[in-house]
């Protein structure tokens, strides 16, 4: 297996679809601040969804890390054409191609990446599992095939 940093766009994805999840839901919201408020913020408060995808990020880089070694916790490690002095995370409300399949693929391709030594066991990312199959449940419930499928 390998592993990668994954861009802005991923992260962002999935924090839209937490927004959405904890819209006018406050269990939603209970489970995200239970989450988030290890990290030393609380309550969602104001530029949640930027602290969020901040810590993400670093769950991110410490899954490379563990998995090839404490040079790859550096940002700067991960140059690219489009980085080209490393990689940072910058929250954008309006990530490309936010669909609420891409939504999901995106959230599987996170958990995937970063699913590194001993990171799934976090609380942070037993979350993001978590609202992986509540996002797959919400775009399901959606599908007229299933609306139109027999109970029972």
């Amino acid at each position: 297996m390998s592993a990668w940093l994954v861009d802005n766009d991923c992260i962002n994805r999935i924090i839209a679809g937490i927004e959405q999840l904890i819209l006018n839901n406050s269990y939603e919201q209970d489970k995200l601040e239970k989450v988030i408020n290890k990290d030393g913020w609380h309550g969602l408060g104001q530029n949640w969804q930027g602290k969020l995808g901040k810590s993400m990020f670093k769950m991110n880089l410490e899954a490379l890390s563990q998995r090839y070694g404490k040079k790859s916790a550096k940002p700067q490690a991960w140059r690219t054409d489009e980085h080209p002095d490393g990689y940072t995370y910058k929250y954008n409300p309006r990530p490309s191609k936010n669909t609420a399949l891409q939504r999901i693929k995106s959230t599987q391709c996170y958990l995937y990446q970063s699913g590194e030594g001993d990171v799934h066991k976090s609380k942070l990312y037993k979350y993001i599992s978590d609202v992986e199959g509540r996002l797959m449940s919400q775009y399901i419930n959606k599908l007229p095939e299933y609306d139109q499928a027999r109970w029972g």
